[in-house]
């Protein structure tokens, strides 16, 4: 299990370090409680397209619904990490493979935040 840290860049600009999964489950990422409202997942995928399952808040009792985002092959996506959907963090991240999500070459998965103006 890894807990993702937020990398912030500086207005300069930064590179952002991916990170390869520990597995499909049980990696757990901060949301906008922990590191301010701009946090955000970025997923840089290689040649398997992936998916990405994030479960939001229950309401009354009832258990949250399940964002599943897909990854397309060859692409990098951002998924908003609010804790008004998720809840105040860390919260889990599910991957549907991590076949190419390996750390290596910018592929995998890097929490980012913006900094402030």
């Amino acid at each position: 299990m890894t807990t993702y840290a937020i990398q912030t860049p500086a207005h300069a600009g930064t590179a952002v370090t991916y990170a390869a999964p520990s597995g499909t489950t049980g990696d757990l990422a901060p949301t906008g409680t922990t590191g301010g409202p701009g946090v955000a997942l970025a997923v840089n995928n290689g040649a398997t397209p992936t998916t990405v399952l994030l479960t939001a808040l229950g309401v009354d009792g009832l258990p949250g619904a399940v964002r599943t985002v897909t990854i397309p092959a060859t692409s990098t996506v951002l998924i908003p990490l609010l804790a008004s959907v998720y809840g105040p963090g860390p919260i889990p991240v599910t991957y549907g493979n991590i076949t190419t999500l390996t750390g290596a070459s910018n592929l995998g998965v890097a929490v980012i935040t913006l900094p402030a103006t």
